[in-house]
């Protein structure tokens, strides 16, 4: 689906506005996807003209609004099939033509970037959390582009491949909290560990249940927070 998106929106909204000598929208995703929206929301009243005027489905031109329409959407699916496929998917799906082979955390995969970089980055977060996919980078995880679990690879891919739907910025943490009788509770989840710091047991303690869409109860009362910890450390103030 996300590689027939974007095929549909270039084969659209930006094929259309190259055809009259206007610039592309390909560094405003959201625009471009609404504006496709719209045009299909609107179809029955619009026939896939915008309001500027500018026919969004004009080929081929001895057919009708519908057929027109119907044929962009196909010649888009045939598009993104054939791209699967080819070459520019090789590293994800070996140029299979079976859709079972097409699984979305082959593609939508992020790395935790660490200001060290390298065998700091997660993974390997110096070999404590090898790979899970030994053959390409990063961690597979769902969500994507404008949904609740949001990891939003791009829908402005100029030439979509195996790495093109990779994600930096995404739902690194999820908090919910009551209040009931003059009593707090919450919980919480973090793309990482308590204190991340390597080679101890909370490194990456939270990682696997944040991959998981788990939660892990957040202590704010100060007793309960002394009676859980495990250790505690002092830091003397910064000297000036």
């Amino acid at each position: 689906f996300a590689v027939w998106r974007h095929d549909i929106v270039a084969n659209t909204i930006d094929a259309t506005l190259a055809s009259v000598g206007l610039p592309s929208l390909v560094d405003v995703r959201e625009e471009r996807v609404t504006a496709l929206r719209n045009l299909l929301d609107q179809f029955e009243t619009n026939e896939g003209v915008g309001a500027s005027g500018l026919d969004f489905f004009p080929d081929p031109d001895d057919a009708d609004a519908a057929t027109r329409r119907d044929i962009k959407i196909l010649q888009s699916l045939g598009d993104a099939l054939d791209q699967l496929a080819s070459d520019d998917f090789k590293a994800a799906f070996n140029n299979s033509v079976n859709q079972d082979d097409y699984r979305w955390g082959r593609l939508h995969r992020i790395v935790l970037a660490h200001p060290f970089g390298g065998l700091f980055d997660v993974p390997p977060a110096l070999g404590v959390f090898p790979p899970p996919l030994p053959d390409l980078a990063g961690i597979p995880t769902d969500g994507g582009f404008e949904t609740i679990d949001v990891g939003s690879p791009a829908v402005n891919i100029e030439f979509p491949g195996s790495d093109a739907f990779m994600f930096n910025a995404g739902a690194t943490g999820r908090f919910v909290s009551e209040f009931r009788r003059g009593r707090q509770t919450a919980v919480t989840s973090l793309a990482g560990g308590e204190s991340a710091i390597p080679f101890t047991p909370f490194f990456l303690n939270l990682l696997e249940p944040w991959l998981l869409n788990e939660t892990h109860p957040l202590l704010v009362a100060p007793g309960l927070i002394q009676a859980d910890a495990v250790d505690t450390q002092t830091f003397a103030p910064a000297l000036r």
